[in-house]
């Protein structure tokens, strides 16, 4: 009997126990996470997948292209090879192929330099500078108005305001001339071309501190009709010539000279033929077929033949 008891006893104890002990873990505080403790970031960033390392292949196929590109240029069978002047332009001997240099008279002229400068009240500002060139026959005005002189300037040859696009064609010389253009008293000269003789002004930017310190405006002047061009060049001298038959003159305008291109690894430049009409329009010249007279041709250096890898010549037509 003692022993019944005592069994009863321990089998009414274990789920007592059981039930005491979950209690227990129940009511136990749970532990809270360390303030340290971050969440983990699983988004993945999305990256683009057009942006690729560029490899030692890659060098290599761009360099073997590049290198196919050069070789098939200077494949190119040239039309013309001209040797490297002795003395002075290097592109001479090949100009002379395109126009009639030979029958152009050119004559310096001396002009008295004077400059008329006026400031604002406050003395700050220039407001108008007028710079007069003068001699027996020609008086040459460059007028520049404004605060800063930032207003268009005026030409005025022989009391005859050169208005743009009227008396004086600019179709071949940018729009840049009109805010900073100055005529450099020491290149005027009276050319004579045939029986037409013209009023020669070499041109420049005023105050320029960087790479338009090339540029030179080329200005021509007819006096029997009062109206006159303007020709911009870059590090290129005026390339002028006669036409016989038409009793004018013609010009090539020459466009990239003595630039660099590294794509080819030379300098290159093309040149286009027009004429200077008697009613004072620049005009492009044509063959006898309607094609246009140009050329292009490029050199290694200042010092290497010049190749002429095509061309359409006046004086070969």
């Amino acid at each position: 009997m003692p022993c019944l008891i005592s069994n009863l006893g321990n089998a009414m104890y274990k789920p007592f126990a059981i039930l005491l002990l979950l209690a227990f873990i129940a009511c136990k505080p749970k532990n809270k996470p360390a303030a340290s403790t971050a969440k983990t970031d699983t988004i993945i960033p999305l990256r683009d997948t057009a942006i690729l390392p560029y490899t030692a292949p890659d060098h290599l196929r761009d360099s073997l292209e590049w290198r196919h590109k050069l070789d098939s240029f200077y494949a190119i069978k040239p039309i013309a090879i001209y040797a490297p002047a002795k003395h002075g332009y290097y592109y001479n001997t090949l100009v002379a192929d395109v126009i009639d240099t030979a029958s152009v008279t050119t004559t310096p002229l001396v002009f008295a330099d004077t400059t008329i400068t006026k400031l604002d009240k406050k003395g700050d500002n220039i407001i108008y500078q007028q710079h007069i060139l003068k001699n027996n026959r020609f008086k040459v005005e460059v007028i520049a108005t404004g605060k800063n002189l930032e207003d268009r300037r005026q030409i005025i040859i022989n009391g005859h305001k050169l208005r743009y696009g009227i008396e004086l064609d600019i179709s071949l010389s940018g729009t840049q001339f009109a805010d900073r253009i100055d005529i450099d008293p020491t290149e005027c000269s009276l050319m004579t071309f045939g029986t037409k003789e013209y009023l020669f002004l070499k041109g420049y930017i005023e105050m320029c501190t960087g790479m338009a310190c090339g540029v030179s405006y080329y200005l021509l002047y007819d006096p029997a009709i009062k109206k006159a061009m303007i020709l911009e060049q870059f590090r290129c001298d005026f390339n002028k010539g006669y036409d016989k038959k038409n009793n004018t003159l013609v010009f090539i305008d020459m466009n990239s000279f003595n630039e660099h291109m590294p794509e080819y690894q030379c300098y290159m430049t093309t040149g286009k033929l027009y004429r200077f009409t008697h009613t004072g329009k620049i005009k492009p010249v044509y063959d006898k077929t309607g094609k246009p007279i140009s050329f292009t041709a490029w050199c290694r250096n200042l010092d290497s033949p010049v190749y002429v890898i095509k061309g359409n010549f006046i004086r070969s037509n």
